[in-house]
């Protein structure tokens, strides 16, 4: 899941929307079990990418009220997570409602207790939720981000990279011809 999360984040998912797709057929009916991080990012990346989700899937995160639990706050990449998984649902899905509550105010109460690279995120994030942003531009900027990660695949960094190059040479021209 976190390879396709950044495989469209890098801007390159229209590549490999096949292999995508066969890989989220696999995940679709996946049990992330007890892991805020995993049903979050499993939620968005069906829902974002068409695919049917119950939201239900974050029932299991609740108290007994009916609330989230707060002892989930001590995951901040889980509630980072469903914070953008809470904007992909419909009206009528209370739990996502809720989702989105309590991980915008508790995002917002830690963001002074965290790294400046891991606010700035956060802030980010809170300002616009992913699937909001402009696709090009959100690769570009995703694309240093993804360069200084651990968990990098170089290739795709590479493929991202001339892809972009691609497209902004494939606008200039466009730009020079309409001109013209």
């Amino acid at each position: 899941m976190k390879m396709i999360d950044s495989i469209q984040g890098l801007g390159i998912g229209h590549h490999l929307k096949d292999e995508i797709n066969v890989q989220l057929g696999r995940i679709c009916d996946w049990d992330a079990s007890k892991d805020l991080f995993a049903t979050s990012l499993q939620f968005r990346l069906l829902r974002h990418n068409g695919w049917s989700t119950c939201s239900d899937v974050f029932r299991k995160f609740l108290d007994k009220s009916g609330n989230f639990k707060e002892s989930l706050t001590k995951d901040i990449k889980g509630m980072l997570s469903l914070y953008e998984a809470s904007y992909l649902g419909t009206e009528d899905e209370e739990v996502l409602k809720k989702a989105m509550e309590f991980s915008k105010a508790r995002l917002n109460d830690l963001r002074p207790y965290l790294s400046p690279e891991v606010s700035r995120n956060i802030g980010k994030a809170l300002t616009l939720p992913k699937h909001l942003r402009m696709v090009r531009l959100e690769a570009r900027n995703y694309m240093e981000e993804y360069s200084k990660s651990s968990y990098q695949i170089p290739a795709l960094l590479e493929l991202a990279k001339l892809d972009s190059d691609m497209i902004q040479s494939l606008h200039q021209r466009e730009l020079a011809e309409i001109c013209r």
